[in-house]
């Protein structure tokens, strides 16, 4: 499924998914718009995947054993 993204110089494109984050490292991309139909800022907005590493110390209770 295809981005909507805005450039540097606030063109509008649909790119592939396997380009995005390779023009979000770059920096070419200013906003993203996501399926809800908000647009992001990746400098301020929350990115997916980007958050904090969760860690549970508890017992294991999804192992069988």
């Amino acid at each position: 499924m295809p981005l909507l993204v805005k450039y540097k110089n606030n063109s509008i494109e649909y790119i592939p998914k396997d380009c995005f984050q390779y023009l979000l490292d770059s920096g070419c991309i200013i906003a993203f718009k996501r399926s809800s139909g908000d647009w992001v800022d990746p400098k301020i907005g929350p990115l997916r995947g980007q958050g904090t590493i969760k860690s549970y110390n508890g017992r294991e209770r999804r192992s069988r054993w």
